[in-house]
C-alpha cells in the first residue's frame, strides 16, 4: 500500500493499492471520500503535485503513470513508455516534469507536455535508483 498526504491542507490523504484503486480519505471527517478505480494492475506510488496539490499522479505495475485532477478526480493524462512495472514517480514543484523508474531498468524523464520524453536511462544495478523531486 502507497500514501501521501495532500501539501496544500494537509487534510487530505491518497492511498494506493493492491485492488487497482485509489482513495482519497478526508482526516477531518475521519473517512474515504472517494474511491477511483486507476490502474489495472497494483498501484506502486502515490503523490499530490507540491504545493498547488492540482494534480494527483500514480505509478502502477501494469506500465502506466496516470495524471488526475484533484478537483473532481478525473483523467487527465496516461503516461505510457515503460516496458515492464512503474515503480515510482516524482513530480517537480510546478508540474513542468515528472520522473518515474520501471522494472525495465529505465527511468524516464517526462516534460509538461508528455511530448517528447526527455531523457531515458538504462541502468544495470539490480537496485532501483531513488528519484526525487527535480
Amino acid at each position: 500500500r502507497q500514501m501521501c498526504i495532500r501539501d496544500r491542507n494537509g487534510f487530505h490523504l491518497a492511498t494506493g493499492s493492491d485492488d487497482n484503486t485509489v482513495k482519497i480519505w478526508d482526516l477531518r471527517r475521519k473517512g474515504c471520500i472517494n474511491s477511483i478505480p486507476a490502474h489495472n494492475k497494483l498501484i506502486s506510488d502515490v503523490k499530490f503535485q507540491p504545493h498547488h496539490s492540482r494534480f494527483l499522479i500514480t505509478s502502477s505495475y501494469d506500465h502506466t503513470c496516470k495524471i488526475w485532477s484533484t478537483k473532481d478526480w478525473s483523467l487527465a493524462k496516461i503516461l505510457v513508455a515503460h516496458e515492464s512495472k512503474v515503480t515510482s514517480v516524482s513530480i517537480s514543484n510546478d508540474l513542468e516534469y515528472l520522473a518515474t523508474t520501471s522494472l525495465d531498468r529505465k527511468w524516464l524523464l517526462w516534460k509538461k507536455k508528455v511530448k517528447p520524453i526527455l531523457v531515458s536511462v538504462s541502468y544495470t544495478h539490480l537496485t532501483l535508483p531513488t528519484i526525487y523531486s527535480v
